[in-house]
């Protein structure tokens, strides 16, 4: 965090040394730490990971400091806006313009209603959906709640939890990278398959863990999977959306993802809550979500999914933008 003075050059730590800040490893943290004077200006940067906000008083002026994960970000997404192309395009707001921001709402919001019913219409998106819905909320409380299982039931420290996260994001990386490779090779439905079996896995091992080491392989587990299931899984969701319409789809899918956010992490603070914070419980019901999951998914055809989509035919009213553009 730092200072409001948020357009200085020197806001955030360079990367190499935030992670060694994360880690418990940097050689001098109060080189980055406190308060330093840039030019005519001071910024002050502090490490509280699990703080809401946090405010610098100076005097009787108070100076709320704001997340520089937030230019991590957008550093990040650099990448996407220099070589992805955009091939979409834009569609006119209907209504008059006075009534452009509501008109623009309630037409998102009409066209995902058609979106649906049309989806419905194909079975295999459908069962598709249901399924990520099940094992997304599973990887939901995996991303939300890792730590705090972590921390109540192994008694990590905050160290051992930066260390865990960063963890789990590296072998997430290179489960999606590597996954994509295998998918090519044993099909979409399988890889889905596989990744929910390693989660099945991993909810056990976390559960059974008494000791840092088995938590620790869970952990790696659970990364893997994370990236390769979410990349199986979208793959999988653009094989079976009509491509005229993969974006409407995509939405769908999304709005799966997030009502799966909900679901999750709420089972899992209520069986807490209902066994009185009995914490391996909770993990161990979540990984029901990925045995329904796999259940849902021996829905899904592929083969017919696709061979839908394919056949799909252009709304009316798209058909008429599509002449009209």
């Amino acid at each position: 965090m730092s200072s409001p003075r948020s357009a200085s050059p020197h806001l955030a730590p360079a990367p190499g040394e935030l992670a060694r800040l994360i880690a418990g490893a940097h050689h001098d943290p109060h080189a980055v730490l406190g308060a330093h004077e840039y030019g005519d200006h001071t910024v002050i940067r502090t490490l509280r990971p699990h703080a809401e906000s946090v405010v610098a008083l100076v005097g009787a002026r108070r100076f709320p400091m704001t997340h520089v994960s937030a230019g991590l970000f957008a550093v990040a997404s650099l990448v996407t806006f220099a070589l992805l192309r955009e091939r979409a395009l834009p569609q006119a707001t209907p209504g008059a313009a006075g009534h452009a921001a509501s008109s623009g709402v309630t037409a998102a919001l009409a066209q995902l209603g058609r979106t649906w019913r049309q989806a419905r219409r194909d079975r295999d998106f459908t069962a598709l959906l249901a399924c990520a819905v099940a094992y997304q909320a599973g990887i939901s409380v995996v991303v939300a709640l890792a730590a705090i299982y972590a921390e109540q039931a192994l008694g990590f420290k905050q160290t051992d939890t930066m260390m865990l996260i960063f963890l789990v994001n590296i072998a997430a990386a290179a489960g999606a990278f590597a996954w994509g490779y295998v998918q090519d090779r044993i099909g979409h439905q399988r890889a889905i398959a596989v990744t929910l079996v390693g989660w099945i896995v991993m909810t056990v091992l976390a559960g059974l863990a008494t000791t840092a080491t088995l938590f620790w392989g869970a952990a790696v587990i659970a990364g893997l999977c994370m990236g390769s299931s979410q990349s199986a899984g979208r793959a999988l969701a653009g094989a079976l959306a009509p491509e005229h319409q993969r974006a409407e789809f995509f939405g769908l899918w999304t709005f799966a993802i997030r009502l799966s956010a909900i679901i999750g992490p709420v089972t899992y603070g209520l069986i807490t809550l209902l066994s009185a914070g009995n914490h391996r419980l909770a993990i161990f019901s979540t990984g029901l979500f990925f045995v329904l999951g796999l259940v849902l998914l021996r829905a899904v055809d592929v083969r017919r999914g696709i061979a839908a989509a394919q056949g799909a035919v252009m709304p009316v009213d798209e058909r008429d933008h599509a002449a009209a553009g």
